[in-house]
């Protein structure tokens, strides 16, 4: 089942893509949506979790990218590289570094994190995007 999860988790991600226009564009947005929303159960949550911040919570597909927007908000460019992809019994760890410009800025600025995706038969139930990579590895039970 975890080299299922893998794969399934793989489709997902847009290694290297700015997701910037990928999540403003309504079109783009779309298309994206009508591609992926198979791989989601419909009430699946998505979190973005930064150390000593409340994290952001979102429900369902059309609330996550209302919080993707809200958390793009001040980045004109905002891209990831995927390093490793670990799975963990039901879960799916993702380590990559996002490179991103804000606005109104010229140097790209780099943050090195993690996401767990949580599965059940095949469908995406939960994400967690973490600030802290540390702290990813952690919520898994793993360790740099």
């Amino acid at each position: 089942m975890s080299e299922e999860n893998v794969e399934i988790v793989s489709r997902l991600l847009v290694d290297g893509v700015d997701v910037v226009p990928l999540v403003r564009d309504d079109a783009t947005w779309a298309k994206r949506r009508s591609e992926t929303e198979e791989l989601f159960e419909p009430d699946a949550s998505v979190a973005w979790i930064a150390h000593g911040q409340r994290p952001i919570e979102a429900t369902g597909l059309d609330d996550a990218r209302q919080s993707w927007l809200d958390w793009l908000e001040p980045w004109e460019t905002y891209r990831a590289q995927v390093e490793r992809i670990v799975p963990v019994d039901d879960k799916v760890l993702v380590l990559a570094r996002v490179h991103g410009r804000m606005a109104g800025t010229e140097n790209d600025v780099e943050l090195i994190f993690g996401s767990i995706y949580v599965l059940r038969a095949g469908r995406v139930t939960r994400v967690e995007h973490y600030a802290d990579r540390a702290e990813a590895l952690e919520a898994v039970g793993l360790r740099e």
